[in-house]
């Protein structure tokens, strides 16, 4: 239920809402209607504090919320009523929590079905509810001149992320991130395992990422990939963020479609490009199968490293070499440990997979992966090579969690022990 606002508040909005169109910056700060209203809300709500660090977002967000005095008057339809807007001020200044929502584009996805695991979900928008997601109204304010791209980017299909953050308690913190986390020792320092994405979105991609594409796509010889993703929009659900503008449909992936006008002549048309798969009903049957609530505790328990999550989705987000390697490290920082041989390292992924054979797959990828590292001369990673790095990367990061709830699987040691004797004892099949 929305909380009334005080009226004086309602009166301190109104006041600045009175002030005319395309009032100058300098002039709408020192206007007497502007700081009374400031002032209020420093007085009567813990998130507004003195200052400029709390005075630039506190303006940013009066943009947002419609003040007529930000707009021409030909853009009169991007003003709001100041009762709705004294209500919303009112919330987002009292507020504790906000949920963020990361959009990202699965480019050149074809057939993909709606889906949800954890807290994504992969689905299509109508434009009505793609604008609703990235808060379109306010956007709009933000970048009253940018084009209006929602259509045509309804034509793809969406991963969609949530995840509920708890907000600074003052409006600085909030925006201003060297308030929140200080000032660093080595702005130079390498951060090992650096997020490209927020954490959030590469966890879901990471969860996404152990269903079997390359199982369900067509040529497989050139990609086992079924979508990419190229970038993610964070709708940042609080008007004193900065909030980014939407990028266009012109980032995306775009291929042209012959057809008969029906009157003789044929015409392109601009459709979306597509990784076809070889049925559009494998996902949320395969999720349904999996256990990926066993992802955390896998995790937790060091079966599962930093080191294996990060680079299992970079591998994803990169190609050639760099996409190989990725892979092949996922696999040394899950069944590797210091001091161990590569011989130990390869009958623990045959223990985990239940199959024998992988020991010289992996001879013939380590090959590869030494000629490349030590700069012997080498030829092209075959597409064959380049997939089965991925396949058992993927394998194994799907049995890990399918077994990481048994009494067994609590620690990493216990694990790894299971598996190189599991493995030690397979035969060869006569």
């Amino acid at each position: 239920m929305t909380v009334s606002p005080p009226p004086e508040l309602v009166t301190a909005v109104a006041g600045v809402w009175s002030l005319p169109a395309q009032t100058e910056l300098n002039m709408l700060t020192a206007s007497a209607e502007f700081r009374t209203l400031i002032q209020y809300c420093i007085q009567h709500y813990d998130a507004m504090v003195a200052g400029q660090f709390s005075e630039f977002p506190f303006v940013r967000a009066l943009r947002t919320l419609g003040a007529p005095c930000f707009f021409t008057p030909e853009q009169h339809y991007l003003v709001s009523d100041p009762l709705e807007a004294a209500s919303l001020l009112h919330h987002e200044l009292d507020k504790k929590k906000t949920t963020k929502i990361y959009l990202c584009p699965l480019d050149c996805a074809a057939n993909i079905q709606p889906a949800t695991f954890g807290h994504a979900e992969i689905n299509m928008f109508t434009p009505q509810e793609l604008r609703q997601l990235v808060n379109f109204a306010q956007l709009s304010r933000r970048y009253p001149h940018k084009t209006d791209d929602i259509d045509r980017l309804t034509c793809f299909t969406w991963l969609v992320v949530r995840e509920e953050v708890n907000l600074e308690r003052e409006i600085p913190a909030r925006t201003y991130r060297f308030l929140r986390d200080g000032f660093k020792d080595d702005y130079g320092a390498i951060t090992p395992y650096e997020h490209r994405y927020p954490k959030a979105v590469e966890d879901a991609i990471f969860a996404l990422l152990l269903a079997p594409w390359e199982s369900w796509r067509e040529k497989i010889n050139i990609e086992w990939r079924a979508f990419t993703i190229p970038w993610v929009y964070t709708v940042e659900n609080d008007i004193f963020a900065d909030q980014q503008a939407l990028p266009g449909a012109e980032t995306l992936t775009w291929d042209y479609q012959a057809f008969p006008d029906g009157h003789g002549k044929v015409i392109d048309r601009e459709i979306p490009l597509e990784l076809p798969l070889s049925h559009d009903d494998g996902l949320q049957p395969w999720l349904a199968q999996q256990q990926l609530d066993n992802i955390p505790l896998a995790i937790h328990n060091g079966l599962i490293n930093e080191a294996a999550r990060h680079h299992f989705v970079k591998a994803f987000l990169s190609q050639g070499i760099d996409e190989f390697l990725a892979h092949m490290i996922v696999i040394d920082a899950c069944m590797g440990e210091r001091r161990a041989t590569s011989m130990q390292l390869k009958q623990r992924l045959a223990g985990v997979l239940g199959d024998l054979s992988v020991v010289e797959e992996m001879n013939a990828l380590y090959n590869l992966r030494s000629e490349y590292v030590h700069g012997r001369e080498m030829t092209t990673i075959s597409h064959q090579h380049k997939n089965r790095a991925r396949i058992l990367a993927r394998r194994m990061l799907a049995e890990i969690v399918a077994i990481a709830d048994r009494e067994e699987m609590s620690s990493r040691r216990a694990f790894l022990d299971a598996m190189q004797k599991k493995g030690g004892g397979l035969k060869s099949p006569a």
